[in-house]
C-alpha cells in the first residue's frame, strides 16, 4: 500500500506545521503515515523560513536516499519560506531546489491541506484508492460488504459453485490487459465474486472498485499491473484504456449482445449450507439463508443486512407503483402494445408509468435494468421480498386476465413481444416459487399460478388443431414451473384425446418435461408421458431425453435405489415399443449418446442437484436388470433378436453367458428367412470382429464366441442367397487372414465372391443375384463378379434388369471393359428405341459411352446428359464432357471441377473452362442445389488464379458469388483491383448505381453489397498505412467522380471504404491517415459515408458508445470534424440502445 514519509526535524519552526502528519493521516489514513522513508512512496519536505540549514543527518539521508531511487518527494514551503537554490544545498539533496512544492499559510487551512492532497495524489496515484470518491481498495470493500450483515457472510460465499467462472477470469487476467463484462444475478455479486477469487489466486494484485466517473478517471492513472472492478451504471470506461490493468465491467443484464460476457451461475445451496454452517450459524437458519443465496445474494443481504435500507422504489410512494410489476417481469419498451398491456395489468395510464420506469432504472439500487428495448427486474427475488405484500386481489385479477389473453395469442402475427410473454410465465413461476404465501384475497400464490396454468392450457386442449399448444412452446418450460400438477395432467389430456392436439409440438414440450423431472414427485408421469411421445414421435429426440433421465453412466436426477430399473420396467408395460428400443439404447452404454442434462429450471432452483452429478453404485445391478428385461422381450418376440445385435450391447461375461443361453432356446421356425438372414449376418460379424482383436480388454473369450458361432450355425438361412452379402463389402473379414499377404489376401476373397457367385448362379438364377445384391454394401460389384464367372450367359437377363438392379449396371460395365468395342456396339444395337438404352450407356465407362453416343437420336442424348454422374471424367476428352454437362447441369459441372482439381492426378482443366462453367452456374434462374455445392466455388476461384484466368474474370466471379461464398472467401482479386486502382472502383460503382436517383442495376445487384462488406483499405501494405498511396487513391477517385457528375454519392460511397479496417483503441481511430483525408472542408459527403460504414463494426452497442467516445476525445485537438462525427455517432448508438 502507498505511504506518505513526512521528513520532520525537531525546532527551528517545525511546530507551525506539526499537526501536518495529523491532517494527513484524517484523509489518507493514519496506517499511510509512515515513520520513515525506506517504505514510503512520497515524501513530503516541510521547510520553513529558516529553509533546510541545520537539517539533521538522518533526514538529509532520507531525502537523499529518496531522490536516489527516483521515489516521488513534494516540498511544502510555510510562510514567505522559498525553496533553496541548488547551489545552497548539499550535493546530494540538490535536485530538491527543482521540485514542484506547495505552500502553507500561516494557519494552515482546509484549502492549504486539500491542494496537498491534491498533489499528492497526482505524483502518488496509488493515494487516490479510498480517497478519491468512487475508488475503493477492492479487498478492503469486500470486508465491509460481507460485514454489513448478520451473521457474517461466509468468505467463500461468492465464489461457490463457480469454479470454472474462476478458472476463465484467471485466465483472463495471464493474458494482457483488456475489459471483461461479467454478469450476476444480483447488485454487488460481480464485485464480490471477483473480489474473492482475487483473495485467493492473486493475493497480491491490487485490485480497486470504481463506482463513479471521477473514480475511473483517476484510475487510468494507477500502475501496472492491477485489476479495476467497474461498479457503476453511470462510469462510461470508453474513456480510455486505463494504462496496463485489466478491467472488469459488471453488467446489470445478462444480455451478450456480441460481447465475450462472464456469466455467474447461481451458488449451490448446499455449498451455501455448508459454509453458514462452519461459521457457527446454526443448521436450520443455514438452510434458510443457502436458499436465499441460491435464489438471490441480493436478497439474501437484504434479508440480514444490519442498515435495513430500503431502495427508493420500496419507499410508501413508490411500492404501489412497483408492485404489479412484479407479475410482469419482462417486457419490450419498443412496443406500444407491452405498454398499454402492462398499464391495464397495474391499473395506472402509460405516461405515469414511463416516468415510474425512466426513475427505477436508475440509481445505485435499481428496480429496474435495461439493455436495449429489453426491460426486466433487475432482481425479481429480492424485488418480491420487499414488495409482495403490496400486490392486491385487483392487481392479480387483472394480471390473471391479461395474462392469459397475451399468453394465448396464436402464432403468427403477434402483438406482444416475445419478452412480455417471457416475463408473465416467469411470474408466474415465481408465484408458484412462493408456495403456500398468502396474497390478498386469502389465495395462496401456489393457487394463483395454478389457476392460470389450468385456464391457459385448457384452452390449448379445447382447440383440436393444436394451434395454441404449437403457440405456447416458447414458454411452456416456465409453465410447467409455474403449476407442475397441472401441466402434467393438461399433457397427459392431450396425448390421450383423440385427435391430440400435441402435433408438431414434441421439441418444445419435452424440454417442459424435462424441467419438471427434477421434481421428485413428478418423475414417474415425466418419464410415463415422454414414453408416450417416443412412441408417437418422428425422431429421436424425447427417446435420448428418456434415456438421459433414468442413465447411471453420468446421473443428473438423484433417485433411490432401484428406482432407474422401476422406472425402466413401467415404461416398458404401459408403451412396450418404447421400452424395447429404451432398453436397447441403455445395453450399449453411453457410446453414442449426448447426455446432456436435462433442462433446468430457470426459477424452480430448489428442484435441481446442487452436486455435480457421479457415477451411483447401482450401476451393474442396473445392467443386469436391462438385460433381464431385454431377454423377456426377446423370448415374447424373438423377432427382435436381430435388432439387438446391431445394437452392439457391452455386457459384461455373465451377462453374455445369459444371451446365449436364451439364444440357444430360441425356436427357429418362428424366423422368417429375412429375419434368419440379418441375425445371422450379425452374428458372424460379432464373433469375427471378437477373434480379430482378441488382445483387446473388451473381447469376449473364446468359449463363449464358439457358442455364438453355434448358434449362428443354427440359424445360418441355407438357402438364401444374401447370406453371401458379407463378402461384397470394401473389407470382408476373412477366417485367418491376417496370416495373408495383401496380394493372397485379395485372391483369397476373389475366390470366395466367385465361389458365392457361382453358387447362387447355380441354385437360384438371376433372382439369386439380385437377393444377394440386395444384402450387400457393393450391389455393383456383384455384377462385376457375375460378368467374370458367368460371361455373357446371364447377358438377357442382366440387360432386362438394368433399370431396376445396381448388380446389372455392374455386370453391363465390367463386361465392357472385357469384351471391347465390338460387344459395345452389339448390345447398344439390341437395345436401339427402347428406355434400357441410356441405362446401358450411363453402366458403360463414360469414355465408351461418349463413342456411341455419336449414332444416338436427340432423345437418348437428353436423357443420358441428364443422368450421367460428374465424375469420373473421360481421359482425353474432359473439357467436352464438362462442357456438355454444363449446358445442362451447370452445379453438377461444378461438381466435376471441383473432384477434377482435389484428383490425386487432376486431368488438365482451362482457365477459360472454368470460367465459362461458373459463369453458366451463375446466370438467373439457376440455383445451386445445396451450400456444400457452391461451396466447392471457392476452390474453382484459386484454381482459376493459378491457372491464369484474367484478374477482371476472377473479380466478376468473385462478385457474382460472394453472397455464397463471403463466409467462406474473400473476394481477394476484387479487393485488390479495387484497393490499386481508383478508376475500376469509379466504374464499378457507377454501374451499380447508374445515376443518382436512378434504380440499382438488376445484374449486379450483390455487388455493391460484396464492396461493401469486404472493404479493404487502399495504401494498406500490409504492416501499416501507407498516407500519401491512400490520399492519392481519395484524390483521383473523387476527381474521377467529379467527371462524371456523381461527386456527392461518390463522395459517400468512398467514404464507407475508409471505415474499413479494425479498430485498435491504442493507436487511436480511425488510423491517422484516415482521419488527415476526413478532416477536410469539403468533406461532408466523404464523413457522412464514413458513418455508414460504421454500421458494420462488431460488439456491444454500450462497448462501442464507450469506444468512440472515448476515441473522439483523444483526436479532438488534431482533428475536430472527424471527433464531432464519432461524438454524434456515439449518440445516436446511445439512443438506439
Amino acid at each position: 500500500m502507498a505511504g506518505i514519509f513526512i521528513a520532520l526535524r525537531p525546532g527551528d519552526g517545525q511546530d507551525r506545521i506539526q499537526g501536518l502528519d495529523r491532517s494527513l493521516g484524517h484523509v489518507f489514513g493514519k496506517d499511510r503515515i509512515l515513520r520513515s522513508g525506506g517504505s514510503a512512496s512520497v515524501l513530503v519536505v516541510p521547510i520553513g523560513a529558516e529553509g533546510l540549514n541545520g537539517l539533521d543527518d538522518e533526514v538529509r539521508r532520507e531525502i537523499a536516499e529518496a531522490l536516489r531511487l527516483g521515489k516521488k518527494i513534494v516540498p511544502v514551503l510555510t510562510e514567505d519560506a522559498v525553496i533553496p537554490g541548488e547551489s545552497d544545498l548539499p550535493s546530494e539533496i540538490a535536485a530538491l531546489s527543482s521540485l514542484r512544492y506547495r505552500r502553507l499559510g500561516p494557519r494552515m487551512t482546509e484549502q492549504d491541506i486539500a491542494g496537498l492532497v491534491t498533489e499528492l495524489i497526482r505524483v502518488a496515484p496509488e493515494l487516490g484508492i479510498d480517497v478519491v470518491k468512487g475508488l475503493e481498495d477492492l479487498p478492503e470493500w469486500l470486508d465491509s460488504w460481507r460485514h454489513e450483515t448478520r451473521p457474517v457472510l461466509p468468505g467463500t460465499l461468492p465464489v461457490l459453485g463457480r469454479d470454472r467462472a474462476v478458472e476463465r477470469l484467471c485466465a483472463w487476467l495471464d493474458d494482457g490487459p483488456s475489459v471483461l463484462p461479467v454478469y450476476a444475478g444480483s447488485r454487488t455479486e460481480a464485485a464480490a465474486f471477483v473480489a474473492t477469487a482475487l483473495a485467493t489466486h492473486r493475493p497480491a494484485l491490487r485490485a480497486v472498485r470504481v463506482s463513479s466517473q471521477e473514480g475511473w478517471r483517476h484510475c487510468r492513472n494507477l500502475h501496472a499491473p492491477f485489476v479495476a472492478v467497474v461498479d457503476g451504471a453511470a462510469v462510461e470506461v470508453g474513456e480510455g484504456a486505463p494504462g496496463e490493468g485489466h478491467v472488469v465491467v459488471v453488467r446489470g443484464t445478462p444480455d451478450r449482445n456480441g460481447a465475450d460476457l462472464l456469466v455467474l451461475p447461481g451458488i449451490p445451496r448446499d455449498e451455501a449450507a455448508e459454509a453458514f454452517a462452519a461459521t457457527g450459524v446454526p443448521p436450520a437458519d443455514a438452510n434458510i439463508y443457502a436458499d436465499l443465496a441460491r435464489r438471490s445474494v441480493g436478497s439474501l443481504r437484504r434479508r440480514i443486512g444490519v442498515a435495513g435500507d430500503l431502495p427508493k422504489w420500496a419507499n410508501p410512494l413508490e411500492r404501489d407503483l412497483a408492485a404489479p410489476l412484479l407479475l410482469i417481469g419482462r417486457w419490450s419498451a419498443g412496443s406500444r402494445h407491452d405498454l398499454e398491456e402492462i398499464a391495464a395489468i397495474a391499473g395506472r395510464e402509460t405516461d405515469e408509468l414511463s416516468r415510474f420506469f425512466a426513475r427505477s432504472e436508475t440509481g445505485g439500487d435499481p428496480l429496474l435494468a435495461r439493455s436495449g428495448d429489453r426491460v426486466r427486474l433487475a432482481d425479481p427475488h429480492d424485488a418480491w421480498t420487499l414488495l409482495h405484500g403490496r400486490l392486491s386481489a385487483q392487481d392479480l385479477r387483472r394480471w390473471h386476465e391479461e395474462a392469459v389473453k397475451v399468453l394465448a395469442e396464436k402464432e403468427p402475427g403477434r402483438t406482444w413481444s416475445a419478452e412480455l410473454r417471457h416475463g408473465l410465465a416467469r411470474s408466474a413461476a415465481l408465484l408458484s416459487s412462493q408456495g403456500e404465501t398468502t396474497l390478498s384475497g386469502g389465495v395462496t400464490c401456489a393457487d394463483h399460478a395454478a389457476r392460470f396454468v389450468r385456464e391457459l392450457l385448457g384452452r390449448a386442449n379445447d382447440a383440436a388443431d393444436g394451434v395454441l399448444w404449437r403457440s405456447l412452446t416458447d414458454v411452456l418450460p416456465l409453465l410447467a414451473e409455474a403449476a407442475p400438477h397441472e401441466f402434467l395432467g393438461a399433457v397427459d389430456q392431450a396425448l390421450t384425446s383423440d385427435p391430440s392436439p400435441l402435433g408438431g409440438v414434441s421439441g418444445g414440450l419435452t424440454a417442459a418435461l424435462e424441467t419438471v423431472c427434477w421434481s421428485d414427485e413428478a418423475l414417474p408421469m415425466v418419464a410415463s408421458l415422454i414414453a408416450e411421445l417416443t412412441r408417437r414421435g418422428t425422431d429421436d429426440q424425447s427417446l435420448e431425453s428418456l434415456i438421459t433421465l433414468v442413465q447411471p453412466w453420468y446421473p443428473y436426477l438423484e433417485l433411490p435405489g432401484g428406482q432407474r430399473a422401476d422406472l425402466v420396467k413401467a415404461i416398458g408395460r404401459r408403451t412396450p415399443e418404447t421400452g424395447w428400443r429404451l432398453v436397447l439404447a441403455l445395453l450399449r452404454g453411453p457410446r453414442g449418446h449426448l447426455l446432456a442434462s436435462p433442462r433446468r429450471p430457470q426459477v424452480r432452483l430448489e428442484w435441481t442437484v446442487p452436486a455435480p452429478p457421479a457415477a451411483v453404485p447401482e450401476g451393474p445391478e442396473f445392467q443386469d436388470e436391462l438385460v433381464t428385461s431385454a431377454l423377456a422381450a426377446l423370448d415374447e418376440r424373438p423377432q427382435r433378436w436381430g435388432e439387438f445385435f446391431e445394437q452392439r450391447p457391452e455386457l459384461n461375461t455373465a451377462q453374455w453367458d445369459r444371451v446365449v443361453e436364451a439364444l440357444t432356446r430360441v425356436d427357429v421356425d418362428r424366423l422368417s428367412a429375412d429375419e434368419r438372414l440379418r441375425l445371422w449376418k450379425r452374428l458372424t460379424g460379432l464373433t469375427a470382429e471378437h477373434r480379430h482383436y482378441a488382445g483387446a480388454d473388451w473381447a469376449l473369450p473364446e468359449e463363449l464366441l464358439q457358442w455364438l458361432e453355434s448358434c449362428a450355425e443354427m440359424v445360418e438361412p441355407a438357402v438364401n442367397p444374401g447370406r453371401h452379402g458379407v463378402l461384397f463389402g470394401r473389407q470382408p473379414y476373412l477366417e485367418d487372414g491376417d496370416s495373408l499377404g495383401p496380394e493372397a489376401r485379395e485372391a483369397e476373397i476373389g475366390r470366395l465372391r466367385r465361389d458365392a457367385v457361382g453358387g447362387v448362379l447355380r441354385e437360384h438364377g438371376v433372382a439369386g443375384l439380385s437377393a444377394l445384391a440386395a444384402e450387400s454394401a457393393q450391389p455393383r460389384l456383384v455384377g462385376v463378379v457375375a460378368a467374370e464367372v458367368a460371361v455373357d450367359d446371364i447377358q438377357e437377363e442382366a440387360l432386362a434388369e438394368l433399370d431396376r438392379e445396381d448388380w446389372a449396371s455392374g455386370w453391363v460395365g465390367a463386361m465392357a471393359l472385357s469384351q471391347g468395342e465390338e460387344w459395345q456396339q452389339e448390345v447398344a444395337t439390341e437395345l436401339k428405341g427402347q428406355d434400357r438404352l441410356v441405362d446401358y450407356l450411363l453402366a458403360i465407362p463414360v469414355e465408351h459411352a461418349l463413342a456411341l453416343l455419336d449414332s444416338a437420336d436427340d432423345a437418348v442424348l437428353e436423357s443420358y446428359w441428364a443422368r450421367v454422374g460428374p465424375w469420373p471424367l473421360p481421359v482425353g476428352q474432359e473439357s467436352f464432357f464438362v462442357t456438355q454437362l454444363a449446358r445442362r447441369r451447370p452445379w453438377d459441372a461444378v461438381k466435376a471441377l471441383e473432384l477434377g482439381v482435389f484428383a490425386a492426378e487432376p486431368p488438365s482443366l482451362t482457365a477459360s473452362l472454368v470460367e465459362d462453367v461458373l459463369l453458366q452456374a451463375s446466370t438467373d434462374g439457376v440455383e445451386p442445389p445445396d451450400r456444400k455445392a457452391v461451396a466447392g466455388v471457392g476452390p474453382l476461384l484459386d484454381h482459376l488464379v493459378e491457372a491464369g484466368g484474367s484478374d477482371v474474370a476472377v473479380a466478376r466471379l468473385e462478385l457474382r458469388y460472394h453472397p455464397a461464398l463471403k463466409h467462406h472467401r474473400k473476394p481477394r482479386v476484387l479487393q485488390r483491383i479495387l484497393a490499386e486502382n481508383p478508376g475500376a472502383f469509379v466504374d464499378l460503382y457507377t454501374r451499380i448505381h447508374p445515376v443518382d436517383d436512378g434504380t440499382t442495376s438488376v445484374e449486379l445487384v450483390n455487388a455493391w453489397l460484396a464492396i461493401f462488406e469486404t472493404r479493404a483499405m487502399p495504401g494498406d501494405t500490409g504492416s501499416g498505412l501507407d498516407g500519401a498511396a491512400l490520399k492519392a487513391w481519395v484524390s483521383r477517385a473523387r476527381a474521377e467522380f467529379a467527371e462524371r457528375g456523381r461527386a456527392e454519392s461518390g463522395d459517400r460511397a468512398i467514404g464507407t471504404v475508409l471505415a474499413s479496417g479494425s479498430p485498435l483503441p491504442d493507436d487511436g481511430w480511425p488510423p491517422e491517415p484516415v482521419r488527415d483525408v476526413l478532416d477536410v472542408a469539403d468533406g461532408a459527403h466523404l464523413r457522412e459515408g464514413f458513418v455508414i460504414g460504421l454500421t458494420v463494426l462488431d460488439g456491444d452497442s454500450r462497448d462501442l458508445v464507450q469506444r468512440h467516445r472515448g476515441w473522439a476525445r483523444r483526436i479532438n485537438v488534431g482533428w475536430p470534424r472527424v471527433a464531432a462525427l464519432l461524438r454524434e455517432h456515439a449518440d445516436d448508438l446511445a439512443r438506439r440502445g
